[in-house]
């Protein structure tokens, strides 16, 4: 759901503006922080479901699925994402091969 809130609003951004309005390290933003652009406090939001589903045991593949739509939109943001996605969480060594596989394609 998140995802299809972030999207729409980065399509409205100005793709000149999105590297400045995302500029920010997304661990420094905070969700209920008053901003002037609403796309990073959503971009956070995003990763914060994530970390919450990692936590619960979804794969890595079933919880970024829904950023194609990101993608579509705005390719540098979705890597950023994921970029941040990936970096905030360890492999786990205990995991199975699809998950391992998984992080080897990113």
């Amino acid at each position: 759901m998140t995802v299809s809130l972030l999207a729409p609003n980065v399509e409205l951004t100005d793709p000149a503006a999105r590297r400045i309005v995302f500029h920010d390290d997304l661990d420094h933003v905070r969700v209920t922080a008053p901003a002037a652009f609403a796309g990073p406090r959503l971009a956070r939001a995003v990763l914060d479901l994530a970390a919450a589903d990692a936590a619960a045991g979804e794969m890595l593949a079933e919880r970024t699925a829904r950023w194609k739509k990101i993608a579509t939109v705005d390719g540098w943001l979705h890597r950023r994402l994921l970029a941040a996605h990936l970096t905030a969480r360890t492999r786990d060594p205990q995991a199975g091969a699809q998950e391992a596989d998984q992080w080897q394609a990113c």
